[in-house]
């Protein structure tokens, strides 16, 4: 089993080994700058973000529009889908039939999600939705749905992946971040409201528990800090990341202190969203991915560019993954968990 671990800065992807943590191989040379990773078990096929040239959500940088294919047992990148004219691909997810969907932000008006077919490497339909920039997505087989957040629209988006419709919305004041898929498709969890560098909260920063048969919020739990990343773990574990913020007035002199604080991972029972733990990890910590048998997760942080190893059943940090460097710059975004063959 393999890690692979998506850098920004040094437009690069690595493999590391998910047992003995060592790094395995690379790609080097992507376009920029590398996002998010969808992963496709069945065609054996990892599917890469290119969302901005540089910088990040909300700055005035010029945008990309690719998905790099790369074959995840060669570990080579075999194509590049040219999304143009629907621009900066954000997260993407590929469903049982191999459907590549992959939300996108508003650019010359065109604003929502986009449908893929990887092999003959095309958008195949859009679907414009009301609210802007369809930044973070979940996708669910049974029921045939997908959940779209928003940072800057006060409402989750559900789509109706079957018909590619938009089904409805869900009120979440002050935006969302990521949102995730319990893996028997049962329930939906997000985080909300979005990431913001000011300790002055747009409202109580909470991991919210939805029930895809109604589409309504079941329970929440309240964080101290504002959370960015979530995952589902297959024993319904939800890893949540956040960043501590802290008032200037009571923040250390030291710059580098106030704009990197620490980052948090939390650790909640999806059953009865209780926390179970808060370990510390790297600063500015985004996405977080387990193994299928709920023991390990890993954590990338922007940060610092390493990629934590946690040890779910000790609830402890066991390693540390160093992603590339690029003129001294290390960062660490996207991940994926590349699972071995299937035995017939």
């Amino acid at each position: 089993m393999l890690v692979m671990a998506a850098s920004p800065t040094a437009r690069s992807v690595e493999f590391f080994d998910a047992h003995g943590h060592g790094r395995v191989d690379g790609i080097t040379g992507l376009i920029a700058q590398p996002h998010e990773i969808g992963w496709d078990p069945v065609a054996r096929m990892a599917y890469l973000t290119h969302t901005y040239r540089d910088g990040a959500y909300g700055g005035p940088h010029p945008k990309g529009h690719e998905i790099s294919v790369i074959d995840v047992d060669r570990r080579k990148l075999v194509r590049v889908i040219d999304t143009a004219p629907y621009y900066a691909p954000h997260d993407i997810a590929v469903n049982s039939s191999g459907t590549v969907f992959a939300g996108i932000e508003m650019v010359g008006g065109v604003n929502g999600l986009l449908a893929i077919d990887p092999v003959a490497g095309q958008v195949v339909d859009v679907l414009p939705l009301g609210a802007p920039d369809a930044h973070w997505i979940a996708l669910a087989d049974d029921p045939a749905k997908l959940y779209v957040t928003h940072k800057d629209a006060p409402h989750l988006s559900i789509v109706d992946t079957s018909a590619f419709t938009l089904a409805g919305t869900l009120d979440l004041p002050g935006g969302a971040e990521e949102v995730d898929v319990s893996p028997d498709g049962r329930w939906v969890f997000v985080v909300t409201p979005r990431f913001e560098r000011s300790p002055e909260r747009r409202g109580p920063s909470r991991l919210v528990k939805i029930d895809t048969s109604t589409d309504r919020i079941v329970d929440s739990l309240e964080f101290a800090h504002y959370n960015v990343g979530v995952h589902v773990a297959a024993d319904l574990t939800v890893l949540v990341t956040s960043t501590e913020v802290v008032a200037k007035s009571v923040a250390s002199s030291d710059e580098a202190s106030r704009t990197r604080p620490g980052g948090i991972l939390s650790i909640v029972d999806g059953n009865t969203m209780r926390l179970r733990a808060r370990l510390p990890v790297g600063a500015q910590p985004l996405t977080v991915r387990t193994s299928p048998d709920s023991g390990t997760a890993w954590v990338a942080s922007l940060g610092t560019g390493n990629v934590t190893v946690i040890d779910l059943g000790r609830l402890a940090p066991v390693a540390e993954l160093e992603c590339a460097r690029d003129a001294g710059v290390r960062s660490a975004h996207g991940l994926c968990v590349v699972t071995p063959v299937a035995s017939p």
